[in-house]
């Protein structure tokens, strides 16, 4: 049995379908169908539309007779009754209007070629059809436009072929189909309300977590958007999948024991198509239904169809093949045509889809079988032929139609141009032909193992190839001193250190590392304080032979002790004050360095014997196990990027100023510290306060004629803002490089750079794995920056892959997974083979044989110049304030709170633009433990940045149909929980009052009391430096951050306030405003500190 005798047969059976005329008396006044509602609404929204024409048009060739047409045109408007009709509103109600004038052919001499009527057809007023033909002598051309509130495809096959019949015989009788349109109106309505509760629960039921995105993606840039339709509005774009009648037919075969029709195959080979390109499993595809199911309805024309979802759920817990997704498509669709009597408004309800201005509800792709003997006819004595009218746009961002014609089969996709590209579904359907002829011979082979490019792998973003380094850093380093050993390598303050000194102090801690019994390849930490002996403790470790580990002493004991635990250091190089908050055994393993006149002297170093495959440091990040990863990088990796910069950045050079900004914890430091060291430029080292205070900061780059500096993008931002406030400029700056996180081209960042004409700023990109690994160069003019700067293209040595979850180059313009490869990829994660194995994969087309790529999780697309864009994460490694994050560790750690049961952790993004982590928790008791005691205990796990912003408590964590988080069903995170937990007394006094409405304020809480703690309420770096600035300026004195660091109180600020204002009456002194620099002071930027 056929799909259309198997569905008719049980719509009969459920008393649907009628194999006769079912008698029954149309009333005077028929309700306008919910589908017809629908199509009124918008055409009210937009009036001058045309998105619901239907517009058709043929070249008739031969001797017309156009009065002949005309009549032929009057009797088909005379026996379909929804040709002539229209709708009307009366008493609150929509109703069908069958007496409309009937519309008369219109005919015109001229060009058939030239467009026809672009205006809209108004339901209110006119009829629902119109006619026009155009022409002269023996070529015309014929337009049919009717409005989709009256017409559907099949109502397409019906008439051309019977216009032709009555211009060819005109005394033929009138052929008034059994049913008329209203008739079928009116028994719809009435089938509907007799099905509803059982057609409701059906559908409430199947869309029970249904998943409307196609998954789908692709970057239209503003001057992509081609195919406009006639009316100069959006079009669409298509491609004919590269099938011919014999592989369709051949398909069809290959799953003919399941019994299914021809549209439910290619339903499946279209869900097959949408999964491989979307990833998405468990896709709900629109598709039409034709609710002729009475006897006679079938020669109506009208809008006799309804519009339903089809949820397959091929691939919710299976590996879909082709066969199983034909046998569930099959079984989808018949189940949605039994139930397809609800209007698809009824549909939505029945989901509890909230209502939006999305026209799509419950899908965004959309899938029809299409007769396409419409395209031709017999009029007597001409030859017709369809033209494309061109005119409508898409109504679904993408769809299918499979168009079946005389001839066989042919399959089309549609896409709206808005959302895509020409490329981007030629692409699609050269893949979806090579997925429908891998089916036809393997359909029961998983659809993921498939290889629809040849050659993936090959298709890539390369670098530049050059010679790959042969020596390890520290070796590059004494070739430097050889060269200029009198050149100044570190600048501290006054203190300053040459090329030779550092070589002599690096050497002499070098063998005292080697006196300890430190061996060859062993894990030495540093814990010392920024300055000039941490980075001879680098070189020294370096020269022993041995591999670094940074520890950041901001870090709570909790997670310097996990580090340890990782790493495994056989001696840890601290200061005194580093010392002294070492965990054990790590504090009985130590070398204290706390003066540079420790390291007078000379020795001979060691000479390393392994060469630049060996490890130079480890740095950490954020682990979803719960222990931070420790990333293993080679010296080859750093030397490629070192020797890559050194050729691109022109103060890499003798002479040369470059600021150390970064921690000796975070990567961008080794980026830092060699670029310059193995170039002759003297690196500008600074104190972690100077750090962290961007007046200090602006003053270093000015006092030390700073040429060039890294820094991570918020960093630079808040940077800009202070130069823009105070005037200052960038004195002998000509190089400012921005990494770590996605670069936005604000007012302030223009704003300062325009000002700068000498300075140029690059946007870099890389996560730890691989360092750096491309650049993006911004113009000159800051006029002409992109908002959202690109991350631009591979380095020397390195190789971009962007992929799809199937392992696939993504399709042309879409967004996929960053890959990276060639010299930069690190060895390894320490003491985690497994995470090592899923992160670092085989590179069968790499560089160098046993090549490997790193799976970064970034997701990336390619602009319309080849760059390379930032477009977010794939996972749960989120960046809060530039630093990665793993949710999953966050997770644990409040998961490890006895009054917790489980958690989830997501972003957010807050008023001011920051984005946030915000914790979901399920109590494991009967009351929920408060907040301040989550932040507590969150905080002395964990580095503040990790900590959440909001702590929102529930019952449970809800769950979709895969039994993962519903994300979209948490509630939005809860930003005053914080301050109505705080146990704090209300303030006292005006200046309490005052300051904590700016504590309010800043924190998004209801009220704040006067000895609640800033941190302890959410509190973060970017918020205090917010707050500061707020205060100078309400009360317009200088407050300095590190003050308000010590203790972050209302009351503690507001005494200080009332000092400061006090001092200034004392000093006869008008206060100074917060935007004159001297009033400004010194403000932290501790998210610049922070990056490790």
């Amino acid at each position: 049995m056929d799909r259309e005798a198997e569905i008719l047969s049980r719509l009969r059976q459920r008393g649907i379908a009628q194999e006769t005329p079912v008698d029954m008396p149309t009333p005077t006044t028929v309700a306008a169908t919910r589908y017809q509602e629908s199509l009124w609404l918008l055409d009210q929204l937009d009036p001058t539309g045309l998105d619901y024409v239907v517009p058709m048009s043929w070249r008739l060739l031969g001797p017309l007779d156009v009065n002949r047409l005309r009549t032929a045109w009057d009797r088909l408007v005379q026996e379909q009754q929804a040709l002539r009709s229209g709708l009307r509103k009366e008493g609150g109600r929509l109703l069908i209007d069958p007496a409309r004038p009937a519309p008369v052919l219109q005919a015109r001499t001229g060009d058939p070629a030239a467009a026809s009527d672009t205006a809209p057809i108004d339901l209110t007023v006119s009829a629902s059809s119109r006619a026009t033909v155009t022409g002269a002598r023996e070529d015309w051309r014929l337009d049919i436009d009717v409005h989709h509130a009256f017409f559907d495809d099949w109502s397409s096959t019906l008439l051309l072929p019977r216009l032709a019949e009555l211009y060819t015989t005109p005394d033929s009788s009138p052929k008034p189909p059994a049913v008329s349109f209203t008739d079928w109106a009116e028994q719809s309505r009435r089938t509907a309300e007799t099905r509803e509760a059982d057609d409701t629960a059906y559908w409430a039921k199947v869309l029970d977590g249904a998943d409307i995105d196609h998954g789908l993606t692709c970057h239209v840039e503003g001057d992509d958007t081609a195919g406009a339709g006639r009316d100069g509005g959006r079009g669409s774009v298509s491609a004919v999948v590269p099938l011919d009648e014999p592989e369709i037919e051949a398909l069809l075969r290959s799953v003919a024991d399941v019994d299914a029709g021809p549209a439910s195959v290619l339903l499946a080979l279209w869900w097959s198509i949408l999964f491989r390109a979307g990833g998405n499993s468990d896709l709900t595809i629109g598709t039409p239904v034709s609710q002729r199911w009475s006897h006679g309805a079938d020669a109506a024309i009208g809008l006799c169809v309804n519009t339903v979802p089809v949820r397959p759920g091929v691939g919710v817990g299976v590996v879909p093949t082709f066969r199983s997704a034909v046998r569930a498509c099959h079984a989808a669709m018949a189940d949605a045509v039994e139930h397809a009597a609800l209007p698809f408004p009824d549909i939505v309800t029945a989901a509890g889809t909230p209502r939006s201005s999305a026209k799509h509800q419950l899908f965004r792709a959309w899938f029809a079988t299409v007769e396409r003997s419409q395209d031709a006819a017999e009029f007597q004595g001409l030859r017709s032929t369809a033209v494309e009218a061109g005119r409508s746009g898409p109504k679904f961002e993408i769809a299918l139609h499979a168009l079946r014609a005389p001839k066989g089969w042919s399959l089309l996709v549609e896409a709206d141009a808005r959302e895509f590209t020409q490329a981007f579904v030629d692409d699609l359907v050269r893949r979806c032909a090579v997925l429908a002829r891998l089916s036809t011979v393997e359909p029961d082979q998983p659809l993921s193992t498939f290889t629809l490019v040849p050659q993936p792998l090959t298709r890539r973003l390369r670098g530049p190839r050059t010679p790959l380094p042969h020596e390890r850093l520290e070796q590059s380093f004494r070739a430097q001193v050889r060269r200029t050993p009198e050149q100044v390598a570190l600048v501290k303050g006054a203190q300053q250190v040459t090329y030779a000194e550092l070589d002599r102090a690096s050497d002499v801690l070098a063998a005292r590392l080697v006196e300890q019994g430190v061996t060859e390849s062993a894990r030495i930490s540093i814990a010392i304080g920024r300055g000039c002996p941490q980075i001879a403790a680098v070189l020294a470790v370096l020269k022993a032979g041995c591999t670094y580990v940074a520890l950041d002493r901001k870090n709570p004991r909790e997670r310097t002790s996990r580090i340890l635990d990782v790493a495994r250091p056989e001696l840890v190089i601290a200061d005194s004050e580093s010392a002294a908050s070492l965990p054990e055994p790590w504090a009985r393993r130590l070398l204290v360095l706390d003066d540079w006149s420790e390291l007078a002297g000379t020795a001979t170093a060691p000479e390393p014997v392994r060469g630049p495959e060996a490890p130079a440091y480890v740095t950490f990040t954020s682990g979803s196990t719960g222990l931070p990863k420790g990333i293993e990088m080679p010296h080859r990796a750093v030397a490629n990027l070192v020797r890559w910069l050194g050729q691109t950045y022109e103060p890499l050079s003798p002479g040369g100023r470059l600021l150390q900004y970064a921690s000796l914890s975070f990567d961008m430091s080794a980026e830092e510290i060699y670029s310059a060291l193995h170039a002759g430029a003297t690196l500008v080292l600074i104190d972690e306060d100077d750090q962290r205070d961007v007046a200090e900061l602006a003053r270093t780059l000015t006092e030390q004629s700073v040429q060039m500096f890294f820094m991570p993008a918020p960093a630079l931002q808040q940077l800009a803002r202070y130069c823009v406030d105070h005037g200052l400029g960038t004195a002998e700056l000509t190089t400012v490089i921005s990494e770590a996180e996605q670069l936005a081209a604000g007012e302030t960042l223009r704003r300062w750079f325009a000002g700068a004409p000498r300075t140029r700023l690059h946007n870099q990109y890389g996560p730890s794995e691989t360092h750096v690994s491309t650049r993006y160069s911004l113009a000159a003019d800051p006029a002409e920056w992109p908002d959202w700067v690109p991350v631009g293209r591979p380095l020397s040595n390195v190789d971009v892959l962007l992929l799809d979850g199937f392992g696939e180059p993504v399709l042309h313009g879409a967004s996929g997974e960053v890959y990276l490869g060639g010299s930069g990829v690190a060895h390894s994660y320490v003491r985690q083979p497994a995470g090592t194995a899923r992160a670092f994969v085989p590179d069968p087309a790499g560089v160098v044989p046993g090549a490997r790529l790193y799976r970064t999780g970034d997701v990336a697309r390619l602009d319309a110049a080849g760059d390379l864009v930032f477009v977010g994460r794939r996972d749960g490694q989120v960046k809060v304030r530039g630093f990665r994050i793993e949710t999953q560790e966050v997770r644990l750690c409040l998961n490890a709170h006895p009054g917790v049961s489980d958690s989830f952790i997501r972003t957010f993004e807050t008023d001011e633009g920051s984005v946030e982590l915000a914790a979901y928790l399920v109590p494991s008791g009967q009351e929920a433990p408060g907040v301040a005691e989550l932040r507590e205990h969150m905080v002395a796990n964990l580095p503040e940045y990790m900590c959440p912003r909001t702590f929102n408590v529930l019952s449970e964590l809800p769950l979709n149909v895969n039994r993962k988080v519903d994300v979209g069903r948490l509630p939005e995170p809860d930003l005053g929980a914080l301050a109505r937990d705080a146990a704090g007394d209300p303030p006292q006094g005006e200046t309490e009052e005052q300051v904590a409405v700016l504590f309010a304020e800043v924190l998004g809480v209801p009220a704040v009391g006067r000895t609640d703690h800033f941190f302890g309420l959410g509190g973060s770096s970017l918020l205090a430096t917010s707050l500061v600035w707020r205060i100078e300026e309400h009360f317009g004195i200088e407050l300095s951050l590190r003050v308000f660091y010590t203790e972050p109180t209302v009351t503690t600020v507001a005494a200080r306030i009332d000092l400061l204002r006090s001092e200034s009456r004392t000093r006869r002194e008008e206060p100074r405003s917060a935007t004159d620099p001297a009033a400004i002071g010194s403000r932290i930027s501790d998210i610049l500190s922070e990056f490790r």
